[in-house]
């Protein structure tokens, strides 16, 4: 006999650690290989997939990854190609991620390395806790080495889906949720959250305080309270860091068995609003027409006591009691009798005065100074309780007459299975999957009998008559299934029925027709905006290159006033501003628009030589400008610019430039700025494309081949001068008419031209007009043509499985044919619906394809 010493009482220690994996010897030594432990640390076939029943249809799905027996930590995860996980995250959801039954894909971030594996089968109303082992991957699956940082475009990825918050006290231990992606945030600090999707609604509930919905705006970290929602603009690496490094993680963590979670039940103990207690006013304070038949009754009270209600009721009849408002002083037509008065404070404190004799024709006169006002009043008690939680008119429980019409009657005669001693057992499972269908419906064909499977797909129809049957299997997200079979007597053999998951029909989201994205025709003209212009004054470029020349500004910033005076002072009452022609149009003062960069060249004439050419006006000189304008505007578009983020310097300034499209038309600038303290501000400016004179050009939007249309050229003269103009149609660079017009002031002219369309899929149609003083403008449109018919695509579509040939022959001789293969069903639809998202047209149908695409692929 051997004593062991202590030998319940010492403490194991580990002096060294053998890794499993280099030692698998000992798998089978201490038969590890029965465990499900050590069975998804070495998986036989290269993945494991421990499946747990859920109550929900969306099957779920956590993704766990070994090599040679160890652990590996899951930086990120992607189902489907969408984002659903992020170690670096300081509160985590379950990890469980819902997916669309079938086949799903699933990316798998690694600290060096990116896995992809395609096909993985996912059946309802089960949780697939999938473990994959490095060294023996699925077929079809892509192993290749990634950088032991976060690349630029996961780098992006985070940026656009991580939801961040600033903690304080009002948001401690919340909920944060968007659809089924439910975290509950532990801890103060700054918070990390996600993945999300961008531009979808999220809630927030913080416990017995306050919740808050609102659309997530990446980008930037959210400071919550009470039906307010700040944002601050943060990114979640800073720009400063160029790489993102990746932490090892020695021991990773293994979560196993976690569901999807439902959101919180949004639930206020204390509720937030208290509800006043109250008594229902009744009885009637007026004058009667027998009113010498009956008394009143006046009272007073101390000036410092603030009455509610005033209750004045009798012993001996006192369901007819008045109750009055507290500000009431005098009651009138009370019938002759003894009362008591109540009167009742704000805080339902209530002083009751006694033997109140009333006399008919008589008033009776009360003065109450030190009354007691005591608190639980059995009356008032039981008049607030009547108030606050009336009674419920009972249900009359009246019999319903149905009334059947005399004739037409329509009667449905359902077979009953006869009684007998035969019976029909089995089990209902996944064709693909091979996993029991729970709760499946199983019906006998022509007759009133059914049953559900259970958990484990089991059923049971007993006490049938013997006979063939047709048994209807249905289930949700499945084929409906129709099986003959007998119906036996004693030791029936089990049916196994397999059910095959509903495929989605292409047909319902592929949107099939012709059509072309056009912007929306506006007629306009350029401006230009840089960062010069938003520091120097107009005309400040001219100072010391012309002589005479003298410019004062009151301000040295963006159209300020300025005064322009050419030959000195010469007159002392008179304006000593020279005249302005820019681009041919004549101006009395210069345009505060006119900035230094949109000068080409200045001309400046004097004396006699001025007023030859511009008379009397041009008595101060004149200031001839030529801008560098567009004359032939091309680019339109219903927006100017889109800036969304800039920084001011250290005074206060922010300049950046861009270039407005060629609409003549007005544009509203929205400025939001945030400063470190998070107070906010806006401004609004308008900016103003403005030609003195114009060309505009109208035509149709597109057109067939041979079709013959009009085009409409319009001149619009702005200015208080006529002009003698030119005009021309041209089509396709070449010129079509010309023409010669007087554009009064303040006016316009219309012309007109017709053309038939030539061959080709565009056509390039302008209208121009110039001055006789120089000045020139005109519009250039493209026009689609489209040839004559409608074209239409032809083809097959077959599913290849296995060794398949097919054949196609055209019936349409020399037409080109285009191949396409694939082999990833789930990228095809991938690909259709970023298909349908681009699709331009937005009418009922197609607004609803879209949105049954975007529904599927957010599944």
């Amino acid at each position: 006999m051997i004593q062991w010493d202590e030998f319940d009482k010492d403490d194991a220690y580990i002096s060294r650690e053998y890794p499993l994996g280099k030692h698998t010897g000992w798998i089978k030594q201490f038969a590890l290989d029965s465990m499900p432990y050590y069975q998804m640390l070495f998986p036989v076939q290269g993945y494991i997939d421990n499946v747990t029943h859920i109550a929900d249809f969306m099957p779920q799905v956590s993704v766990s990854v070994v090599q040679k027996g160890e652990r590996q930590e899951v930086y990120m995860l992607y189902i489907n190609k969408d984002l659903v996980y992020y170690n670096g995250v300081t509160d985590k959801m379950p990890y469980a991620y819902s997916t669309y039954s079938g086949y799903a894909q699933i990316g798998i971030r690694l600290y060096d390395k990116y896995i992809e594996i395609d096909s993985i089968y996912t059946q309802p109303f089960y949780k697939h806790d999938l473990v994959f082992d490095i060294d023996h991957l699925p077929a079809h699956s892509i192993l290749k080495e990634a950088p032991n940082y976060l690349t630029w475009e996961e780098r992006n990825s985070l940026e656009y889906s991580i939801w961040q918050l600033d903690n304080n006290y009002q948001t401690e231990n919340g909920y944060i949720w968007q659809n089924e992606s439910v975290v509950h945030l532990s801890g103060g600090g700054r918070h990390l959250a996600g993945p999300f999707t961008s531009g979808y609604g999220m809630h927030f509930y913080a416990p017995n305080n306050f919740d808050i919905q609102f659309a997530f705006e990446t980008g930037y970290q959210y400071d919550l309270s009470r039906n307010i929602t700040r944002l601050e603009k943060m990114k979640i690496f800073p720009d400063i860091l160029e790489k993102v490094f990746l932490q090892k993680v020695k021991s990773p963590e293994w979560i196993l068995g976690d569901t999807i979670l439902p959101p919180p039940v949004i639930d206020y103990s204390h509720p937030i609003f208290k509800v006043q207690p109250y008594l229902k006013l009744s009885g009637y304070n007026g004058y009667s027409f027998n009113a010498s038949s009956r008394g009143k009754l006046l009272f007073t009270v101390a000036k410092d006591t603030l009455l509610k209600y005033i209750i004045l009721y009798s012993a001996s009849q006192p369901e007819k009691r008045q109750v009055l408002w507290g500000e009431l002083r005098k009651i009138n037509d009370i019938d002759p009798g003894s009362y008591t008065l109540l009167l009742v404070d704000k805080n339902f404190n209530t002083a009751q005065i006694n033997n109140i004799i009333v006399k008919a024709s008589t008033t009776f006169c009360l003065h109450v100074d030190k009354a007691a006002y005591l608190a639980n009043n059995k009356i008032v008690t039981k008049l607030v309780d009547e108030a606050m939680n009336p009674p419920v008119p009972p249900v009359k429980n009246e019999p319903i007459q149905l009334d059947f019409p005399a004739s037409d009657s329509v009667r449905v005669v359902v077979p009953i299975a006869a009684t007998g001693n035969a019976s029909i057992i089995g089990k209902v499972t996944d064709k693909k999957g091979g996993l029991p269908v729970s709760f499946a419906s199983v019906t006998l064909k022509g007759a009133n009998i059914a049953t559900t499977t259970d958990i484990n797909g089991n059923f049971a129809l007993r006490n049938i008559k013997e006979g063939k049957w047709t048994l209807i299997v249905t289930s949700v997200g499945y084929l409906d299934q129709q099986i003959e079979t007998y119906a036996l007597g004693n030791n029936s053999p089990v049916l196994n029925i397999t059910l095959t998951i509903t495929s989605s029909n292409l047909d319902e989201i592929v949107v099939v027709g012709y059509g072309v994205q056009r912007k929306r025709d506006l007629v306009g003209a350029i401006s230009i905006v840089n960062g010069e212009e938003l520091t120097r004054s107009a005309g400040s470029v001219l100072m010391g290159k012309v002589s005479g020349l003298q410019i004062n500004t009151e301000h040295d910033y963006l159209f300020s006033p300025t005064r322009i005076t050419l030959r000195g002072n010469r007159s002392l009452s008179g304006s000593n501003t020279p005249l302005f022609v820019i681009d041919g149009i004549i101006y009395y003062s210069m345009p505060p628009n006119i900035t230094p960069d949109m000068i080409a060249s200045v001309s400046v004439l004097k004396g006699a030589e001025a007023t030859a050419i511009y008379g009397s006006d041009a008595e101060n000189g004149v200031m001839v400008i030529t801008t560098k304008t567009k004359s032939l505007r091309t680019q339109f578009r219903d927006y100017a610019f889109w800036q969304p983020e800039f920084f001011t310097d250290k005074n206060g300034h922010a300049q950046f430039a861009v270039t407005y499209p060629d609409n003549v038309t007005g544009w509203e600038t929205y400025v939001l700025g945030m400063d470190k303290h998070r107070r906010m501000g806006k401004a609004v400016s308008f900016v103003t494309s403005y030609k003195p004179v114009m060309a505009q050009l109208s035509m149709p939007q597109f057109l067939l081949e041979g079709d013959t249309a009009e085009l409409v050229g319009k001149a619009m003269n702005y200015t208080g001068d006529v002009y003698n103009t030119a005009t021309t149609f041209s089509m396709n660079g070449g010129g079509l008419q010309q023409g010669s017009i007087t554009l009064s002031a303040k006016a316009s002219v219309v012309q007109q031209y017709k053309i038939t369309t030539p061959v080709g899929d565009t056509v390039t149609a302008a209208f121009s007009l110039q001055t006789s003083t120089g000045f020139k403008d005109g519009e250039e449109r493209k026009i689609l043509v489209f040839k004559k018919g409608t074209e239409e695509t032809t083809g097959k579509f077959w599913v290849l499985k296995n060794d398949t040939s097919v054949s196609f022959e055209s019936t349409i001789p020399n037409a080109s044919i285009e191949l396409y293969a694939q082999n990833n069903t789930l990228d095809i639809l991938l690909d259709e619906i970023a298909y349908l998202k681009k699709y331009p047209y937005y009418c009922m149908e197609q607004t609803s394809s879209k949105l049954k695409g975007l529904l599927m692929k957010r599944k």
